[in-house]
């Protein structure tokens, strides 16, 4: 459960980072959506790969850097292969720096749009 967790949480902020982004930067709403569904056609593309293409090193990179499969095949070893979570934490860095990235560049981009990105008390 707690993997789970861990991985949907990096996941969900990864999007609503780089929605905002896309939202902020795309002048209508067709644009947006359009943009964000391409986005997501292509973070799908490393999936579809040949197995033996999966297999070398370029392949395995792809894999490691798409969030959604590095977040799936942690979960995979986690849960089905039965490995402590330490073991394959490597696969979480992927959507780690992803979520990372989505939510500074949401905040920087709304900083110079002029948004008000603090807390009001």
């Amino acid at each position: 459960m707690a993997g789970g967790v861990v991985v949907g949480g990096l996941l969900a902020l990864f999007l609503a980072g780089y929605g905002l982004l896309i939202s902020i930067i795309a002048g209508s709403n067709r644009l947006s959506l359009s943009v964000s569904l391409f986005t997501l056609l292509a973070l799908y593309a490393p999936t579809q790969m040949p197995t033996a293409m999966q297999r070398g090193w370029a392949g395995e990179l792809l894999l490691r850097v798409d969030p959604f499969t590095a977040g799936l095949r942690y979960l995979g070893k986690l849960i089905i292969d039965a490995h402590s979570p330490g073991q394959d934490a490597r696969w979480l860095i992927g959507p780690l720096v992803a979520a990372a990235l989505a939510a500074a560049a949401a905040l920087a981009a709304a900083g110079r749009l002029g948004l008000d990105v603090g807390d009001r008390a």
